[in-house]
C-alpha cells in the first residue's frame, strides 16, 4: 500500500521558500549562480526589504549583480524625447574625467553621485568677461580696451563729467564763459592797441656807446 504525504493545510507558521526566492543580503543574491536562475525570476531581499528581478540582459551592478529592484507595473523607463517625459542615460564618470569641451552631448554621473550636464563654454565678446561664478559681465573700460563706464563724475578744476542725452549718447558739458578785455592804459592792465604796437615796433635798441654817452 502506497503512503501519500500531503501538506498540513491547517499549518499557520512560517515556511521556507526556495533558496533563490529569498536572500538574506544583496551580496548573497548577487553571488547566487546565474545558471540556476530563470529569466525574470523575482526574489525578496531581507537586508533592505525589497523585491528584485533577475534579467540576464542586465549589466553587472557592483551591488546587486544582474538583479534590479522590481517595481510592479513598470518593466522599463522609456527614454525622454523633446516632447515626452522619460529617463535619460548617463555614463559613470569621476569629476576628474569629465571632458572639458565646448560642447557636451551627454550627461555624466560624478564620483559624488550627482548628475552633471555640460553646457557650452562660449568665448566672451570683446568688452565682456566671465566671472568665477560663470556669469557674463561687462568689463570696465581701460586705455585701449573696450568696456563699460560709469557716469556721475563731479567736476574737478578743468575735469568735467560725461553725461548722457535722452538717446543715451554721451557728451561733455564744458562751462564756457565769454571774457572781454579793455585796452591797456597807464593805470590799468589790458590789451595793447594797434597804435601802441606800431610805436613799440618803431623803437630801436641803443648801442653800448650810446648808453655810455647818455650816462657820462
Amino acid at each position: 500500500m502506497a503512503v501519500q504525504y500531503i501538506d498540513n493545510l491547517s499549518y499557520q507558521g512560517k515556511k521556507g521558500n526556495f533558496e533563490r526566492d529569498q536572500f538574506a543580503t544583496k551580496a548573497a543574491m548577487k553571488a547566487y549562480p546565474e545558471a540556476s536562475i530563470d529569466e525574470g525570476h523575482l526574489a525578496f531581499c531581507l537586508e533592505d526589504n525589497k523585491r528584485y528581478e533577475f534579467r540576464a540582459s542586465n549589466s553587472v551592478d557592483t551591488i546587486t549583480g544582474r538583479w534590479r529592484e522590481f517595481k510592479p507595473g513598470m518593466t522599463s523607463v522609456p527614454l525622454a524625447t523633446d516632447t515626452t517625459t522619460g529617463g535619460i542615460k548617463a555614463e559613470d564618470k569621476t569629476l576628474a574625467e569629465l571632458p572639458n569641451e565646448n560642447k557636451w552631448e551627454k550627461a555624466y554621473i560624478g564620483s559624488d553621485g550627482k548628475l552633471y550636464v555640460q553646457v557650452p563654454i562660449l568665448s566672451p565678446l570683446e568688452g565682456l568677461e566671465i566671472d568665477p561664478n560663470g556669469d557674463l559681465n561687462l568689463k570696465q573700460a581701460a586705455a585701449g580696451e573696450l568696456g563699460g563706464i560709469k557716469t556721475g563724475y563731479t567736476a574737478n578744476n578743468k575735469n568735467y563729467p560725461v553725461a548722457l542725452d535722452e538717446n543715451g549718447k554721451a557728451y561733455v558739458n564744458v562751462p564756457w564763459a565769454n571774457t572781454t578785455y579793455n585796452k591797456a592804459t597807464s593805470a590799468a592792465d589790458g590789451l595793447m592797441s594797434a597804435v601802441d604796437k606800431v610805436k613799440l615796433d618803431g623803437l630801436s635798441i641803443a648801442s653800448v656807446a650810446e648808453v655810455e654817452a647818455l650816462l657820462a
